[in-house]
């Protein structure tokens, strides 16, 4: 590894803003780390510290200029980004020219095809003032949406005298009308069921398990209300069937479904663990954001909302254990 320090400046901010930084607090630790002056070698100790003994590393941070609540989401981008293809070295045995920053965020080709296999999931409904609130399907005729905050017994009773309109953010033509015919609170979860199809095929369930990657689809509250894209990994199994995802979620992504590698549901986000901030220059043309980064979110496994909805699923899809 080179003991040459690592990043410029602007590196820094960008790095700092791709892992939800404002764009104030990154001019600020920018300028620290570029003070620290660290190495590529320092850069890979801050992480293997903080996994040893976080509260001892917790005064480095801070002795940087970190706040408390600043260190996981810096943490976690350092895993990612360690984590990513590095570049190679040439013949002289020096390192080649670092990649960019706006090369870092590229999404994967293998992920993007991976996504594009998933925009047919990518339903929701217009609620109040027309925000876009997310829909996951686990059947043909059966999909599930969040519990909390607007989804109350008054909704529930309103789409069965009128049912919600439920499109397709890739599909102009697609609308299904579709009632909530179950509500649980202890979940957090919604069961609603088309007048006719969501999907004309059955798009399989799989539990979730620790280090299986997803892609979750949902979008953002904000006035813009764009689809966001994150990819991540179970991190963490809690009680009653709730999982952690690696990925940070946003207010408004509740409802989002996650999807693994195989294009399998394996839940649904129900709780914002960590509100992001996005750099506002990505990706404006199509008002999507794109691989969020850091901090992490909480999910209802698929095998909760099929038992739940169990009396609505045909018997003949199965939850799959992957192995």
């Amino acid at each position: 590894m080179s003991s040459e320090p690592i990043w410029k400046k602007d590196d820094w901010k960008k790095f700092l803003m791709l892992n939800r930084f404002s764009s104030q607090r990154a001019e600020v630790l920018a300028s620290a780390l570029v003070d620290q002056n660290l190495t590529t070698n320092q850069f890979v100790d801050l992480v293997a510290e903080y996994d040893r003994a976080p509260a001892n590393s917790a005064l480095l941070f801070k002795d940087i200029g970190f706040k408390s609540l600043e260190v996981m989401p810096f943490v976690a981008g350092v895993r990612r980004f360690l984590e990513s293809p590095k570049t190679s070295e040439n013949e002289s045995g020096v390192p080649a020219k670092r990649r960019k920053m706006d090369e870092q965020i590229m999404p994967n080709p293998q992920d993007l095809d991976w996504f594009n296999s998933l925009k047919k999931f990518a339903l929701y409904y217009e609620g109040e003032r027309g925000v876009k609130r997310a829909i996951t399907p686990i059947t043909r005729d059966i999909a599930v949406t969040y519990a909390h905050g607007s989804h109350d017994k008054d909704w529930v009773r309103q789409t069965k005298e009128k049912p919600i309109n439920v499109k397709c953010f890739y599909d102009d033509s697609y609308s299904v009308p579709a009632k909530a015919v179950l509500r649980s609170d202890g979940p957090d979860i919604v069961i609603l069921k088309a007048e006719g199809e969501f999907l004309s095929f059955h798009p399989g369930m799989s539990s979730p398990r620790i280090g299986m990657r997803y892609l979750m689809m949902g979008f953002i509250g904000d006035k813009e209300n764009p689809l966001k894209l994150n990819v991540g990994s179970v991190v963490q199994e809690k009680s009653c069937g709730r999982f952690v995802g690696s990925s940070g979620s946003c207010k408004g992504e509740s409802g989002a479904g996650f999807w693994n590698t195989e294009g399998k549901v394996i839940g649904m986000n129900t709780a914002v663990e960590f509100c992001e901030v996005f750099p506002r220059e990505v990706n404006q043309k199509t008002k999507q954001y794109v691989y969020a980064s850091g901090g992490s979110t909480r999910f209802i496994s698929v095998d909760v909302i099929a038992s739940v909805a169990s009396k609505y699923i045909p018997e003949e899809p199965t939850v799959e254990i992957e192995e």
